[in-house]
């Protein structure tokens, strides 16, 4: 029974969590010209990547992506919104 549980155990720490969802990346301008940069749709929400890496930088590019929701939002031009910023762990 020991071997059991420990073997329940080890299959459940050893299975890959997938926390992938899909976006889409877009290019809202040129920041120095009032633009946003670089940002990513997640189902109908909006956010500003910290970490967007340049091969991932195409328009309308259809990516997987794991990431964390910062506390910082992102100010972008003169639109009266701020996306909240997140920092991207993976990208499929």
């Amino acid at each position: 029974m020991k071997y059991a549980i420990l073997l329940a155990a080890f299959i459940t720490l050893s299975c890959d969590k997938n926390d992938f969802v899909d976006a889409t990346v877009y290019d809202f301008g040129e920041p120095a010209l009032d633009g946003c940069g670089w940002v990513i749709e997640v189902g109908s929400e909006i956010y500003k990547p910290t970490n967007l890496a340049s091969q991932y930088q195409i328009d309308q590019l259809e990516i997987k992506i794991d990431f964390e929701k910062l506390s910082s939002r992102a100010n972008c031009g003169l639109l009266p919104n701020a996306y909240q910023e997140i920092e991207i762990n993976k990208v499929k």
